[in-house]
């Protein structure tokens, strides 16, 4: 399942309802961006989803952007425009960090769809 929010209080609530696999944040989002986002996320607990694999889609591309991704708690940071395939096998790597069982897809291929009952925000 996919979900899209359009702000950060929104992202939060629908994220402590359905407690999805991998979180997608675009990092420019109305009101707070997504590194509040994360970081609201990093500190609720493991239970509550703390500890969700994390991609930060972007279009702050230079490196020091990619560091401060990263150290606010994203696993992956993924520079826009981006090919969709790159985007699929980046979700698949995080999928599979997170819920190795139950990720589906290879990663690559273009063909990412998320198992039964997982859960990408």
């Amino acid at each position: 399942m996919v979900e899209d929010e359009a702000d950060t209080r929104e992202a939060l609530e629908v994220f402590e309802r359905l407690l999805p696999d991998v979180l997608v944040s675009d990092i420019s989002m109305p009101g707070e961006d997504g590194y509040a986002l994360i970081e609201k996320v990093r500190a609720l607990s493991p239970e509550r989803g703390g500890e969700v694999p994390a991609l930060a889609l972007t279009a702050f591309a230079r490196p020091e952007d990619r560091v401060r991704a990263l150290s606010v708690g994203f696993q992956l940071h993924v520079s826009k425009p981006v090919e969709i395939v790159d985007l699929l096998s980046a979700i698949a790597t995080l999928a599979r960090r997170g819920a190795p069982s139950r990720a589906s897809g290879e990663a690559g291929s273009g063909q990412f769809e998320p198992a039964p009952g997982q859960t990408m925000l």
